[in-house]
C-alpha cells in the first residue's frame, strides 16, 4: 500500500522529467540538424561543394521531410555533377511541405542539361499554374524550346521572360538572338544584341553580344548573292566516236582522235536566306569545238530554279531545270527535269540524300525509223550518303535507279548505277578528286535492227588535281577511262580522256 501510494505521488514528477528528457533529446536533434545546415552552406558558399555534399547528405538523413535539405543536397550534387542525385533531390524539395519555390527552376535546368526534355515541360507547366517564379520558367521554357529546334516558340518564351523579370532581359535578349541566327534571319539577330548592349553596356555578356554582332556584320558584308565562274579547258580524247573495240567486217570508222577546247560559264543566284526557306538559281553554258571534226561540236544551255526548306537537321529541296542541246551548230535536245530531295544530317558527321525524279527528253529531229525514236520520259530514283572529315577531306556514295521509256522501242531500258568519289587537300591550295562508277543497263524490248535483247555494263574512273594559282583562279588536270561492254559488239568500246583546265570565280 505504502508502495502504491508512492507511486501515485511520484507519477507526476516522473512524467515531467520524461517529457523534458524527450524535449531535450529532440531539441538538441534539431539543433544539430541546424548546426549542420549552417555549416554545409557555409562550405557550398565558398564553392567547396565535395565537402557541402557530405554534410548536407547527413542533415538530409536525419531530416528526410526537410524540404530545405533536399533542395541544398540538390544543389550539392548538380555542382559535383551528380545529375541523376540532383533531380531526385530537387523533386523532394518541390514535393515536401513546405515546397521551396527556388528548386522548381533547379529542378528543370537539371532535366535540361541531362536532355529530359519532355519531362522538363511537365515541372514547367506546373511552375506555371502555381504561378512560382514566372519569370524563370518562362526563360527556361524557351531555353527548352531552343534545345528542340523549335526557334519561334523559343523567342516567344525569352520575350516574355524579359517582360516578367527586368534581371532577365538581357539575357534573354542574348537568346533571342541565337533563336534568330538558328532560323538564319541575321538582321533580327543584330537587331537582338543591339539590345543586349543596351540593357547593360559594360556586361560580360554585352561584350560577347559587341563580338557576336561584329561577327554577323563581316559575315553579311561578304556574302555575295550573285556568283560566277569562267573557264577553259583543252582536251584529248582517243576515243571521241565511241568507235567500237570490236573490228566490224565491212565497216570503217576514222577519226575517232582528237583534241577539243571548251568554254564554261556559270552564273549562281542565291539571296541571303530569311528563315527556313531558301532559294537558288543556276544559268549555266557549254560549248565544245574540236580540231578535226564537227560531228560531235556541242553547246549546251541550263537553267535550274531550287527552292529549299531547312528543318532541324535536314532539308528538303525541290530543282526544277531545263536543258537546251545544240550538236553541230543545230538544235539537237531539251530536257526538262523535277528531282525532289531529301538530306539528313545523322550525327556528326554523317549526310543521307534521296530524290526522285522525272525528266522529259525531246530530240528537235524525228527519227527515221519510229523504233529508234529517243524521246521519251525519264524516272529516277537516287540514295547517296556523303562522310565530311574535319580535314577537308570527304567520301560519298551515290546509288541510282532509273527506267527510260523511250517512244521508241529499241531505246527502252532500265539501268542501275554506283558511283564512289572522294576529296582529299594535299595542301591547302593542292586537292585530289577521284570517282570511280559502274552502271548496268537492261533494254527491255528486243531490238529490230539486230533481232535480240542488249545488255550493257559501262564502267568509268577518274583523277584530278586541283591547284589555286591566283586567288580564285585554278588549274585542274584530269584523267578519265571508260569501258562499255555489250552484248552487241557495235556498243562496245574504250575510252582514255585527258583534260588541263583554268576557272575564275567571281
Amino acid at each position: 500500500m505504502q508502495v502504491d501510494s508512492f507511486i501515485r505521488r511520484c507519477a507526476p514528477c516522473i512524467r515531467t522529467a520524461v517529457f523534458l528528457q524527450l524535449l531535450f533529446v529532440l531539441s538538441a536533434a534539431t539543433l544539430h540538424a541546424s548546426e549542420l545546415m549552417d555549416k554545409g552552406i557555409k562550405e557550398f558558399r565558398a564553392e567547396n561543394f565535395e565537402e557541402s555534399l557530405v554534410i548536407f547528405k547527413k542533415a538530409r538523413q536525419e531530416e528526410p521531410d526537410n524540404s530545405v535539405a533536399a533542395y541544398y543536397l540538390g544543389l550539392a550534387c548538380k555542382h559535383s555533377g551528380l545529375m541523376v542525385d540532383a533531380v531526385e533531390n530537387f523533386k523532394a524539395a518541390v514535393s515536401l511541405t513546405p515546397a521551396v519555390q527556388d528548386a522548381y527552376p533547379e529542378l528543370v535546368d537539371s532535366l535540361y542539361n541531362n536532355n529530359e526534355l519532355q519531362e522538363a515541360r511537365i515541372w514547367i507547366a506546373k511552375a506555371e499554374r502555381e504561378n512560382i517564379l514566372p519569370g524563370r520558367m518562362a526563360f527556361l521554357s524557351g531555353m527548352v524550346f531552343a534545345k528542340e529546334g523549335r526557334n519561334a516558340e523559343a523567342i516567344a518564351a525569352f520575350e516574355k521572360a524579359g517582360k516578367l523579370d527586368e534581371s532577365l532581359s538581357q539575357a534573354a535578349y542574348m537568346q533571342i538572338a541565337m533563336a534568330y541566327a538558328g532560323e538564319k534571319k541575321p538582321v533580327k539577330a543584330k537587331e537582338a544584341l543591339k539590345a543586349v548592349i543596351t540593357v547593360a553596356p559594360d556586361t560580360e555578356l554585352a561584350s560577347f553580344a559587341r563580338e557576336y554582332d561584329a561577327a554577323l556584320t563581316e559575315a553579311l558584308s561578304k556574302y555575295k548573292s550573285w556568283r560566277f565562274n569562267a573557264g577553259v579547258t583543252y582536251s584529248y580524247d582517243d576515243n571521241i566516236v565511241s568507235k567500237p573495240s570490236t573490228v566490224i567486217p565491212g565497216v570503217i570508222i576514222s577519226g575517232e582522235k582528237g583534241y577539243y577546247a571548251a568554254a564554261i560559264f556559270s552564273a549562281n543566284y542565291s539571296p541571303l536566306p530569311m528563315g527556313p526557306w531558301s532559294l537558288t538559281a543556276a544559268y549555266n553554258v557549254y560549248s565544245s569545238h574540236y580540231r578535226n571534226t564537227n560531228s560531235h561540236n556541242l553547246m549546251s544551255h541550263s537553267l535550274s530554279v531550287t527552292p529549299g526548306h531547312s528543318f532541324d537537321k535536314s532539308a528538303l529541296t525541290f530543282p526544277v531545270s531545263y536543258n537546251l542541246v545544240w550538236l553541230k551548230e543545230r538544235r539537237y535536245q531539251s530536257v526538262t527535269s523535277v528531282k525532289p530531295t531529301f538530306t539528313i544530317m545523322a550525327g556528326p558527321a554523317d549526310i543521307f540524300q534521296a530524290s526522285a525524279g522525272f525528266a522529259r527528253r525531246d530530240l528537235v529531229k524525228p527519227a527515221i525509223d519510229p523504233n529508234e525514236n529517243r524521246n521519251g520520259d525519264v524516272y529516277s530514283m537516287l540514295l547517296g550518303y556523303i562522310h565530311p572529315y574535319a580535314n577537308g577531306a570527304m567520301v560519298n556514295f551515290r546509288y541510282e535507279r532509273t527506267m527510260d521509256m523511250t517512244d521508241g522501242r529499241n531505246w527502252e531500258n532500265e539501268g542501275d548505277e554506283l558511283n564512289l568519289g572522294g576529296i582529299y587537300p594535299v595542301t591547302g591550295k593542292v586537292g585530289l578528286l577521284a570517282n570511280a562508277g559502274y552502271m548496268q543497263q537492261e533494254y527491255q524490248k528486243e531490238s529490230t535492227v539486230f533481232l535480240k535483247f542488249r545488255h550493257d555494263k559501262i564502267y568509268n574512273s577518274s583523277i584530278s588535281a586541283k591547284t589555286e594559282l591566283l586567288k580564285d583562279l585554278n588549274l585542274t588536270l584530269t584523267y578519265g577511262w571508260t569501258k562499255a561492254v555489250s552484248n552487241i559488239p557495235v556498243y562496245d568500246y574504250k575510252r582514255n580522256h585527258y583534260t588541263a583546265g583554268l576557272d575564275y570565280s567571281f
